[in-house]
């Protein structure tokens, strides 16, 4: 029997650790809505801004983030909208912000 060179090697081992049938991450779930009310509008405004900057640190192309903050009578309400490129982004993003 020949001895297998390392890119023959190399080639076996990209095969097998292939995911085998449909994936969890199928791209599916881009998406990641966010609405909480807060005290402050500077808690509202302070909480965009960190999502904003998680959302920044994970995306591998820019991703399309949507905010609007409202006056309540007894507070602010943030909702957030972002759409990732990728599923594995949401996933990433939803690490990061635990």
């Amino acid at each position: 029997m020949s001895e297998k060179t390392l890119q023959q090697k190399a080639a076996e081992a990209h095969n097998m650790c292939r995911i085998k049938g449909d994936s969890m991450l199928d791209n599916s779930d881009r998406e990641v809505i966010f609405d909480a009310e807060y005290d402050t509008e500077q808690q509202a405004l302070t909480a965009r801004d960190y999502f904003i900057q998680k959302a920044r640190d994970v995306e591998n192309e820019p991703a399309n983030i949507d905010s609007e903050i409202t006056a309540l009578s007894d507070g602010f309400r943030l909702k957030m909208h972002i759409i990732f490129s990728c599923q594995a982004e949401v996933v990433l993003f939803q690490m990061a912000i635990r």
